[in-house]
């Protein structure tokens, strides 16, 4: 939360209309931080799986128990499973974010963005992240293959 963001919530709760929900908006923030640092958590946990598993290379990489299908299964119900807590997690998420905007007239953010709304795009833009990390990893040796071969 930016210095402006606490000033501001500080005021807020300070006026008449509001210091009466002081204690009620402190415990709603503190339920609603606890769920979101665990779902970042996962989203970490989510990102480094994918770093390995979204990888199309890894179908063509010598070691033989990362092309066959066992261990792409066991991909699959491992990405199922971090899927499963991280829409566990956004369904208790989305009621507290509803409850903190009706009754409290707060919008929770994270790094000056709605958390409601980075929720929603988070894991196309961490695939999409991924997949430009490859790319540009692919162009750096590429061009270093060309140097190499005009020497």
């Amino acid at each position: 939360m930016s210095d402006q963001a606490k000033l501001d919530m500080a005021i807020k709760y300070s006026t008449n209309a509001y210091i009466n929900k002081l204690n009620y908006a402190i415990e709603e923030w503190e339920k609603a931080t606890l769920l979101i640092m665990s779902r970042e958590k996962l989203m970490y946990d989510l990102e480094n799986f994918e770093r390995t598993a979204s990888d199309p290379n890894r179908f063509f990489q010598k070691e033989k128990n990362l092309r066959n299908s066992k261990h792409r299964l066991t991909e699959a119900v491992q990405r199922n499973n971090l899927y499963k807590q991280i829409d566990d997690l956004e369904a208790s998420l989305d009621l507290i974010l509803t409850k903190i905007g009706k009754e409290l007239n707060d919008n929770i953010t994270y790094k000056n963005r709605l958390y409601r709304d980075k929720m929603k795009w988070d894991r196309i833009e961490m695939l999409y992240m991924l997949n430009e990390e490859r790319r540009n990893m692919f162009i750096k040796h590429d061009e270093s293959m060309m140097i190499i071969n005009t020497k």
